[in-house]
């Protein structure tokens, strides 16, 4: 199910006109405003509606989780310790993982990149 896209423009009014009416005493005069188009992030379902539950999956080892809602963090924790007990893996006392593992670099935040600004 595709959903309209719409233009930054309308995307900047909208949030504007939500502003104003979620905060009317916040004056917005001289804010410049920008706009970052993302793809939701969360585990595919037939018919592409949004899922209705929390999404953890283990496969050769690794698990992937991802709540889809805040409120369903609980819910992720508890299938994620369902998982860990199913592959037969204990928790354990150790600090983290060995000092000398690299750290994967950090993304460039979207606020960082250059925008085109109204």
């Amino acid at each position: 199910m595709a959903r309209a896209v719409r233009t930054a423009a309308a995307q900047i009014r909208a949030g504007r006109d939500e502003l104003a009416e979620l905060l009317p005493w916040v004056r917005f005069d001289g804010v410049e405003w920008a706009t970052l188009r993302i793809d939701r992030a969360e585990a595919a379902t037939a018919g592409g509606r949004r899922p209705d539950d929390a999404f953890v999956d283990s496969d050769n080892g690794v698990i992937t989780c991802w709540p889809t809602k805040l409120a369903f963090a609980p819910r992720v924790a508890a299938l994620v310790a369902t998982a860990v007990s199913d592959a037969g893996l204990m928790p354990s006392d150790a600090a983290g993982p060995p000092a000398d593992w690299p750290h994967p670099p950090l993304a460039q935040l979207p606020w960082d990149e250059v925008k085109t600004w109204t």
